[in-house]
């Protein structure tokens, strides 16, 4: 069907901003910080700020089109930066700060920032103000032309007077890392035009009134965060609240206590955060919630579990919340944001298919067996895009078939920063997403990443619906298990004996294993501390034999935080293979390597020190 390229209100993001702080002067943001501070900014107040800051840059010398990598927290610093790097014509780089500041991951953290930094050709950087470790350590490496706090940036007065470019062109407004699930994260060229033909259709398919209010605890480092929440508030005009995202997943309730403060009515999270906020959030901790305001809860960024939707709904309706509030989405970076949208207030559509024509066959074959799959569909394209599944020729599947989706549209990413620096611009084709999946009269469903499916002998087995399964048993960690594959040529000179012990036990248990040519199928689970680790492995190996007729060669029973996930939560199965294959899945076994590692480089970085020293000295006489 023709689709109609939406038409944005205004040319560019800043020019967005200065659209709503004229029409709507009294409105902004309310930003909590990790201890349940409020700040309030009106438009006009950020507006004001940012072009401060776009100020600086230009004194700086940064010109348009350079990049800034800004490296922050949330909060109001953040957010200025970031504007006023826009407004300037300078292309900002958001990335994700560092959790800690231990000495073993602030090495990590640096050199991935020192790869980023090379690929998207950034040398200037912001790092956030209360983390002096890392600024200082920033500081020191002679790389980067300019090391500055975010907070500092954002305070610093101009030398002369404010000024903002008269226009900004239609090029880079800013570069969206890709989330790094399924390898290193890769930079997403996204231009004004981009983010502004996305979020206006997003509005368009909401319903969006003057009477909404946005509310969200999503990091502003991610697409769904930054594009979905942030710059979709500053261009329809809406009042925005931001929680902390670290502060959510220790009191999920004030997200809800949130819409009953500010009588807000729109809300994106991943599927882990109703799932999260049904299970945590405590009774004594509702009294007197109101969700009676709150028409649309967009569930996206990972698969959704039909279960966790149900049981939020249920858990959260005695305190007013709608029926079918929560509507499943679909999108990715490379098309900024929004791909497909299911109608407002649509019960949850779940399509049962048969496991083997899917395993086997790639077919979703509808099936009432009780065994049968089921997948959720994700709604229909929004008015600029168009989705179409692809066979590996390149043949567009009919309905039902299984392949890798494909976009085309105006919101796809003007070209893309490759991981060797190289940048593609867009041709205009369609882009593939490497996701699985098919579609049934126009929606969409979605059954895994290309790069995660699992191919065992003739089948094909999803990692989601196996992580799923495993997370339901008691003691392991919710959101931490990661089922993958390894190859069997790889596996077969791997130390671990687990993989000969599955496979025992399979045989005596008379069980089908995976011994195909091509894979093994392991998994990892993070279990509660003090549980026994050879009864969780008889448990899991029990219940996904039982469930999909398989015994997985390995199960890897892990201490909290060591399954590695994306700054949204989703977990990053490529790099659980390369750290298992490197036998430092396990996050004790890789702080012990990184101790070694970061001991050698604290003594290399002392003796360089102490020789310059000797140097300085034999030349100023004082070393003779």
């Amino acid at each position: 069907m023709p689709r109609t390229a939406p038409k944005p209100l205004v040319a560019n993001v800043p020019a967005a901003l200065r659209r709503t702080a004229e029409l709507w002067p009294e409105r902004g943001l309310h930003v909590y910080d990790g201890h349940g501070v409020k700040t309030f900014l009106t438009w006009a107040q950020l507006l004001a700020r940012a072009e401060r800051v776009a100020t600086v840059l230009a004194e700086r010398g940064m010109a348009p089109g350079t990049r800034l990598m800004v490296v922050a927290p949330n909060g109001i610093d953040y957010i200025t930066v970031l504007l006023g790097a826009m407004c300037a014509g300078v292309v900002p780089v958001p990335v994700t700060p560092p959790r800690q500041a231990r000495s073993v991951s602030l090495t990590r953290y640096l050199a991935s920032l020192n790869r980023l930094a090379v690929r998207t050709d950034c040398t200037v950087i912001t790092a956030p103000g209360e983390d002096e470790t890392l600024t200082a350590r920033l500081a020191a490496d002679l790389r980067w032309d300019w090391v500055v706090s975010t907070s500092t940036l954002a305070a610093t007065v101009p030398r002369g007077p404010i000024t903002t470019p008269a226009t900004l062109d239609g090029g880079t407004a800013y570069i969206q890392l890709s989330s790094g699930s399924t390898g290193p994260p890769k930079g997403v060229l996204l231009s004004h035009y981009n983010i502004l033909a996305n979020i206006h259709a997003i509005g368009e398919r909401l319903e969006v009134t003057e009477d909404d209010v946005g509310v969200s605890w999503l990091p502003l480092h991610n697409d769904m965060g930054l594009v979905g929440v942030l710059f979709f508030a500053l261009y329809w005009g809406l009042p925005l609240v931001l929680l902390d995202p670290d502060r959510f997943l220790k009191a999920p309730h004030e997200w809800l206590w949130a819409f009953t403060h500010h009588q807000g009515t729109l809300s994106p999270a991943p599927d882990f955060g109703f799932h999260h906020c049904a299970r945590r959030a405590k009774r004594s901790d509702l009294e007197g919630l109101d969700l009676s305001t709150w028409r649309v809860a967009l569930c996206g960024s990972e698969p959704v579990v039909p279960t966790h939707i149900r049981a939020f709904e249920r858990r959260f309706k005695p305190y007013g919340l709608r029926s079918n509030v929560v509507i499943p989405v679909y999108g990715l970076a490379e098309a900024t944001l929004a791909v497909t949208f299911c109608e407002l207030g649509r019960p949850l559509l779940i399509d049962r298919i048969d496991r083997e024509s899917l395993e086997q066959d790639d077919r979703a074959v509808p099936s009432e067996d009780p065994a049968a799959l089921e997948y959720v569909g994700v709604g229909t394209p929004l008015a600029d895009l168009q989705v179409e599944i692809h066979d590996s020729t390149g043949r567009v599947l009919p309905d039902r078939e299984i392949g890798e989706v494909f976009v085309r549209g105006h919101s796809i990413a003007a070209g893309f920063v490759q991981h060797d620096g190289t940048t593609l611009t867009d041709s205009g084709d369609a882009v593939a997403t490497g996701d699985l999946g098919y579609a049934v009269q126009g929606e969409l469903f979605i059954t895994g990443r290309r790069a995660d499916a699992v191919r065992l002998g003739d089948r094909t087995i999803y990692p989601h619906e196996l992580e799923s399964l495993v997370a339901r048993i008691e003691g392991v960690r919710p959101g931490s298990v990661a089922a993958f594959g390894v190859p069997v040529d790889v596996a077969a000179r791997n130390r671990h004996l687990a993989v000969r012990q599955a496979a025992e036990r399979a045989q005596e248990a008379e069980a089908p294993h995976a011994t195909s040519e091509s894979e093994l199928l392991v998994i990892a689970v993070e279990v509660s501390d003090g549980l026994d680790h050879e009864q969780m492995k008889g448990v899991i190996l029990e219940v996904v034999h039982q469930h999909i007729g398989l015994v997985p060669h390995d199960v890897r029973i892990l201490s909290p935080l060591s399954v590695p996930k994306t700054s949204s939560g989703k977990i990053r199965r490529f790099l659980c293979k390369q750290l298992y294959l490197d036998e430092a899945l396990d996050r004790r076994e890789r702080q012990e390597r990184w101790q070694a590692v970061t001991q050698i480089t604290d003594r290399a970085r002392n003796f360089v020190a102490q020789f310059g020293r000797r140097i300085r000295g034999f030349f100023d006489g004082s070393d003779v």
